[in-house]
C-alpha cells in the first residue's frame, strides 16, 4: 500500500482550498489554515509531511512565510503555490527557502502527488548532504583561530560560558556501515542535538568511530550517557572530556567526515591507540585547528595501530 501523506496547505481563499481538496490524490490526509503567523504554521508542521503555500495570502507574501519558517528551523519541504508566471517566481521562491514550487492550473491528483513525492526526496537529500564536512571544509576549520572567550560568546550560545563542555570519544561499531548509512544517522542526530544546542562531528573509519560533542553540560552529559549504552559500538574510550568557551563545530549539530578502511583491532592495540589518540589531542589540543590535525591523521593512526588490514569484499 503507497504511504499516505500527511499535507497543510497554508491558503486564505476558500475556492482554492475547495480546488485543492478536490484534486488531491486518494488517500492523503488534508490541514488547512489561513494564518500567516510562522509560530502557529510552524506548530501545526509537528503532525504534517509537507506544507503547500499559496504565493499570495491576503495582502502578504507566502514567501516571507516560507522565509519565517526556515529562519525557525523548519525542515520539512515547503512547496509554494502560483497563480503567476512561474519563471518570475520560481527564483525568489527557492531563495526563500521552498523545496519547490507550482502552478495553480497544474494542478491535479498526479501533480501533487508527484510534487509530495520529489519534495520530500529532495529535502531529505539536502538534509543528509548538510551533515557532510568536505575536505575543503576541514582546512578551513584547521585554519580557523580559535576565538577568545567573551560574555557576548556565551550570550550568543544562550548558555552561561562556564557551563559548555567537550567530550570527545572512541568507539567500535559492532559492524561496517556504509556511507549512506552514516549520513542518515547523522541527519538524524543533528535533528535531536539541535533541541539541545549539542554540536559536533563524528568521523567514522570502517568500524572505528571518533566523535567529538560539545554544548551545554546537563543535554552533553545526557547524551554521553545514552551514547555509552547505545548497541550499535563498544569498547568507548574517553579521549577528552573539558570544559570550554567557544564550540568547534558550531556549524554542525552534527557533521561526518567518512573513510573507507578496514581494520580490525586486538584489545591490547586498541587500548593503544586509545592514548595515542589521547597523547596527540594533548598535543594538538581539541579546539579547531587541533581537531581539524586529528581527523588528517587519523588513517595513518588507525593503520598503525591496527592489527590488521580486512580485504573488502
Amino acid at each position: 500500500m503507497a504511504r499516505q501523506f500527511r499535507l497543510l496547505l497554508v491558503e486564505d481563499d476558500p475556492e482554492d482550498v475547495l480546488l485543492f481538496e478536490r484534486r488531491m490524490p486518494s488517500g492523503y490526509r488534508l490541514t488547512t489554515t489561513t494564518s500567516t503567523d510562522p509560530d502557529i504554521v510552524h506548530a501545526m508542521l509537528d503532525e504534517q509531511d509537507i506544507c503547500y503555500v499559496d504565493y499570495r495570502l491576503g495582502i502578504e507574501s507566502g514567501l516571507d512565510l516560507v522565509a519565517a519558517l526556515r529562519n525557525r528551523g523548519v525542515r520539512l519541504p515547503i512547496v509554494v503555490i502560483t497563480g503567476q508566471n512561474i519563471e518570475t517566481l520560481g527564483e525568489n521562491a527557492l531563495l526563500a527557502g521552498a523545496t519547490d514550487f507550482v502552478n495553480k492550473d497544474r494542478l491535479a491528483a498526479e501533480e501533487i502527488e508527484r510534487l509530495t513525492r520529489w519534495s520530500m526526496i529532495r529535502s531529505r537529500v539536502e538534509r543528509l548532504l548538510s551533515t557532510r564536512i568536505t575536505p575543503r571544509e576541514l582546512q578551513l576549520l584547521m585554519g580557523q583561530q580559535a576565538p577568545t572567550r567573551s560574555a557576548s560568546d556565551a550570550q550568543a550560545l544562550g548558555v552561561p560560558a562556564e557551563s559548555m563542555r567537550r567530550v570527545v570519544y572512541i568507539s567500535q561499531a559492532t559492524r561496517a556501515f556504509s556511507q549512506q548509512e552514516i549520513y542518515t544517522l547523522c541527519t538524524n542526530a543533528a535533528a535531536a542535538n539541535a533541541r539541545h544546542g549539542i554540536t559536533g562531528a563524528l568521523v567514522v573509519a570502517g568500524t572505528c568511530f571518533v566523535q567529538v560533542v560539545e554544548g551545554p553540560e546537563s543535554a552533553l552529559m545526557a547524551l554521553v550517557d545514552r551514547l555509552q549504552r547505545d548497541p550499535r559500538h563498544r569498547n568507548i574510550g574517553i579521549i577528552v572530556d573539558e570544559p570550554i568557551w567557544v564550540r568547534s563545530f558550531a556549524e554542525w549539530n552534527m557533521g561526518s567526515f567518512f573513510m573507507d578502511a578496514h581494520l580490525t583491532y586486538t584489545s591490547i592495540n586498541w587500548l593503544r591507540l586509545i592514548h595515542t589518540l589521547q597523547q596527540t589531542l594533548a598535543e594538538t589540543g581539541a579546539d579547531h585547528d587541533g581537531m581539524g590535525r586529528l581527523i588528517q591523521m587519523l588513517p595513518t593512526l588507525l593503520s598503525t595501530a591496527a592489527d590488521r588490514m580486512v580485504t573488502a569484499a
